[in-house]
């Protein structure tokens, strides 16, 4: 166990697996104003090739219960973000 996983909570905590080629956290759904929010740790932005201003789409899975956030295909409309 490193110094940093010894010290960083599990929630915050970003692991990497090389195998499979991803990286992965635990975050709290949050709020802020009248939205709710998932801060995006720097190292899973990195990994994705993603950064502050970026648009992106939101993908939910009716059935599974999960989320995907991707990059959103160039040329289309933009969304408001609010």
């Amino acid at each position: 166990m490193s110094v940093q996983e010894a010290t960083v909570p599990m929630a915050e905590r970003v692991e990497f697996d090389a195998e499979n080629r991803v990286a992965y956290t635990r975050r709290r759904i949050g709020k802020s104003g009248n939205s709710l929010v998932v801060r995006i740790p720097p190292q899973i932005l990195e990994v994705a090739d993603l950064e502050h201003g970026d648009q992106v789409e939101l993908v939910a899975d009716m059935d599974g219960g999960t989320i995907t956030i991707q990059r959103a295909p160039e040329g289309e409309a933009e969304a408001d973000g609010s």
